[in-house]
């Protein structure tokens, strides 16, 4: 085998390759799942295992302004739900999506828009939802303004006395207050949560005015899916530091010496996103 010139070319060669499916926990979008009957179905699982927090994950775009996505889970009457959206790349400034969750029945439950910013938009999450019935339910994905790139969503829903963050419960002043149960001479209170990929803040917790000698036990559990490495922290009112627990520690003890607010805090040293 030559060229024009006749020169001989190279030994031919094989480069082999395949295509296949990316294998992670995110679902993507059934192309045809522009109305609340054809919804791509979440498939979420309960995990951390045993703890009544059931997560399911998608990727989608709109392909046009005129696109709509449906997503769906199973919900149940009574427990809690957040929605959070997450785009890889940044949503452009002044460009926003609209998350809309409907009723088994296919009645409105409630709705959020990405922020309208000047800068990059990288998260987004709703305010915890009751669900009023058990059954199918359906999360709407629409544009504001046009935006074609790939977003990611999450639905998580648990069963209270479990409860959920409220963003952006980013300092003592907006921190979410954690509703404590006593059983057998102890009080425990837990919170669902999660640290956004562009949130260096984290999350506050307000435990309340404790007494001396009140010993504070914090504990820790994530997804096994999740990439978090989080740091665990005791905070005053003032944003005073009063211990804080090593990146990546499940658990932090604290003995109160004075009598005053204390706020839980949850920060990531890594892994921050929707897991």
């Amino acid at each position: 085998l030559t060229d024009r010139a006749l020169n001989p070319l190279a030994e031919a060669y094989v480069r082999p390759f395949a295509v296949a499916w990316l294998t992670d926990y995110f679902v993507t979008e059934n192309r045809d799942n522009g109305t609340n009957a054809t919804a791509t179905a979440l498939g979420e699982t309960e995990d951390p295992a045993g703890s009544g927090m059931w997560s399911g994950y998608g990727r989608g775009n709109l392909s046009s302004t005129l696109d709509l996505d449906y997503w769906s889970f199973e919900g149940q009457a009574g427990d809690l739900l957040t929605v959070a959206a997450e785009y890889p790349d940044g949503i452009p400034t002044y460009t926003r999506q609209q998350y809309s969750v409907y009723r088994p029945g296919g009645t409105l439950l409630g709705s959020f828009n990405t922020p309208y910013a000047n800068t990059l938009t990288y998260t987004a999450q709703s305010a915890p939802m009751t669900l009023p019935e058990s059954g199918r339910y359906t999360v709407r994905v629409a544009k504001v303004e046009d935006y074609q790139g790939e977003y990611r969503l999450r639905t998580t829903t648990v069963t209270p006395p479990v409860q959920m963050e409220t963003e952006a419960n980013d300092s003592p002043a907006a921190a979410n207050a954690l509703a404590f149960v006593e059983a057998a001479g102890l009080q425990s209170a837990q919170m669902a949560g999660y640290v956004g990929q562009t949130d260096t803040n984290g999350d506050y917790f307000l435990m309340g005015t404790l007494l001396e000698q009140t010993e504070v036990r914090l504990t820790l559990r994530q997804p096994a899916i999740s990439g978090l490495v989080a740091t665990m922290s005791i905070y005053t009112a003032t944003g005073t530091l009063v211990t804080n627990g090593e990146a990546g520690a499940t658990s932090l003890t604290y003995v109160v010496n004075l009598g005053t607010a204390l706020y839980a805090r949850v920060t990531a040293a890594s892994g921050r996103g929707l897991t």
